[in-house]
């Protein structure tokens, strides 16, 4: 596995060759695997492996442009960005996600 570069980390803006433009929301561990979490800008959250975030995130260039959110990735109870739970036909933010699922 590749180590991370020294700028993802929390905060940083990243580039995503499918997903597009985000945020890393955090750097962390998933099921003892090293993953990051990403908001991107369409509208949703998304949990990577490291290894294979390291070679597929990238930093923004210089005036390069966002991703636009797409209107239909919206959690259903609020509105809000970033989805972070789809099922079942639902999308939810981190706040609504059901205790149930």
């Amino acid at each position: 596995m590749s180590e991370p570069p020294p700028w993802l980390v929390e905060g940083a803006d990243v580039v995503h060759p499918t997903h597009g433009t985000g945020t890393v929301a955090r750097v962390g561990e998933e099921r003892r695997l090293p993953t990051v979490w990403v908001d991107f800008d369409y509208g949703e959250r998304r949990a990577l492996a490291m290894r294979y975030a390291v070679d597929l995130l990238r930093r923004p260039q210089a005036g390069s442009q966002r991703t636009r959110p797409k209107p239909a990735v919206r959690c259903d109870q609020c509105g809000r960005r970033p989805v972070v739970l789809r099922a079942e036909g639902h999308q939810w933010c981190e706040e609504h996600v059901p205790q149930e699922v």
